[in-house]
């Protein structure tokens, strides 16, 4: 039994869940690690860099798509690289883009020669995070957790609570009760 338990242990760790490497917030989900994450993504996908200007470095994100190229040797097989960001004119092959302040807002372009559709069978795009700058924030606009947390499991535990005070209260009453009874009967005498 104690093996199991053990062995339970040592593997929950490795179906971890993908919310070490997205933040989720009102407006959609912040990178913040790399790695393979699924998320409900309204199309077409849009990023959103928070202070352009800051960014350092190379940002490598790549998307589940069926017309990925088989040539492409930085992502999975299954995956289309977004070309890295060319920081002087602000560009990446398949994306529009919109300076807004000192944030820049991508959006897929699926007219342009070089965006190829994204793998939505399941409604949801997979995404590849092999790379992400350092200085500026990336955000997913709109993207939302496919696995959302249960409030279910908190109202019950609220409930259980709630039973188990009702339960005590209702057990000192009655011994309380029983305790009348024995000290009427015996002491009375």
């Amino acid at each position: 039994m104690v093996d199991w338990l053990i062995l339970t242990l040592l593997i929950l760790p490795c179906f971890g869940s993908q919310d070490a490497i997205v933040e989720y917030t009102d407006g959609g989900a912040y990178l913040t690690g790399t790695g393979y994450v699924d998320l409900n993504n309204p199309d077409p996908m849009t990023f959103l860099i928070e202070d352009f200007s800051k960014c350092t470095g190379r940002m490598t994100i790549c998307y589940k798509s069926p017309e990925a190229r088989l040539g492409n040797r930085i992502c999975n097989p299954a995956y289309q690289q977004i070309d890295a960001i060319a920081y002087r004119n602000k560009a990446i092959m398949g994306f529009s883009f919109a300076e807004e302040g000192p944030n820049v807002r991508y959006t897929f372009a699926k007219e342009s020669r070089f965006a190829l559709k994204p793998d939505l069978s399941d409604g949801l795009f997979h995404f590849q995070i092999l790379q992400l700058p350092e200085g500026c924030r990336i955000k997913v606009l709109g993207a939302t957790d496919p696995n959302p947390k249960s409030t279910d499991a908190d109202s019950l535990r609220t409930a259980k609570i709630v039973i188990y005070v009702l339960a005590g209260l209702a057990g000192l009453v009655l011994m309380i009760a029983i305790l009348s009874v024995i000290y009427c009967l015996c002491l009375r005498q």
